[in-house]
């Protein structure tokens, strides 16, 4: 199986490492009940995390369901979405990195 993996560097309302983490486990409980088993890396110093979604294949479908889970479980678990890429900007770029608000 596929994956898409997608960075972000957030920017947290509480700045420990601790609170960061609790809230990845946060975003990684929201993904899990939604029926997406990714994988995350991240440090916890920088506030920055990649996750990987699985996909079935590598299609602008497959992409878009991807974005969409992970930005579903970033809203259940609190994280605000402004300035979030459009379904053409994922569509169209292999890399986006995107500055979110955890809170």
């Amino acid at each position: 199986m596929s994956s898409y993996v997608m960075d972000i560097a957030f920017q947290a309302s509480d700045p420990s490492p601790e609170a960061f983490d609790a809230f990845l486990d946060r975003v990684m409980d929201e993904l899990s009940k939604i029926g997406i088993e990714g994988d995350l890396t991240a440090s916890l110093a920088t506030y920055e995390a990649s996750f990987a979604i699985p996909a079935p294949d590598l299609s602008a479908d497959a992409l878009i369901t991807a974005v969409t889970s992970l930005r579903s479980a970033l809203h259940a678990a609190d994280c605000g979405t402004p300035g979030w890429p459009s379904t053409h900007e994922w569509v169209g770029t292999r890399g986006v990195a995107a500055d979110l608000i955890a809170s």
